[in-house]
C-alpha cells in the first residue's frame, strides 16, 4: 500500500528546510479510531492530542496541534506515522 502524499514511513531521513534547518521530527499514532475519526497521539509531545477524519489529514492537524501547543510555527514539524 503507498502512502498518502505528506505522509513518510519510520524509516524515512531526517528533513532540513531551505535554510539548513533540521525540523523537529514527531512520531505519532493512531490511538483510536472509531465513528469516522481517528485520534492521533506524538510519542515526543505526550500531551499533543488530535482528531483527524482521514489518513491524509493527519500530517497537518498534529503540525497545527503542535504549533498551538509549543508556539512554533506548523512548518517546523515533519510527521511519521507509526503504523
Amino acid at each position: 500500500m503507498a502512502l498518502p502524499a505528506g505522509i513518510r514511513s519510520r524509516a524515512s531521513r531526517a528533513v532540513y528546510n531551505f535554510q539548513g534547518v533540521k525540523r523537529l521530527q514527531l512520531n505519532v499514532y493512531i490511538a483510536s479510531a472509531s465513528d469516522g475519526v481517528f485520534t492521533i497521539k506524538a510519542v515526543q509531545m505526550p500531551e499533543l492530542s488530535a482528531q483527524a477524519r482521514t489518513l491524509e489529514e493527519i500530517p497537518d492537524v498534529v503540525r497545527s496541534a503542535a504549533a498551538a501547543i509549543s508556539g512554533q510555527p506548523a512548518a517546523f514539524f515533519d510527521v511519521v506515522i507509526d503504523f
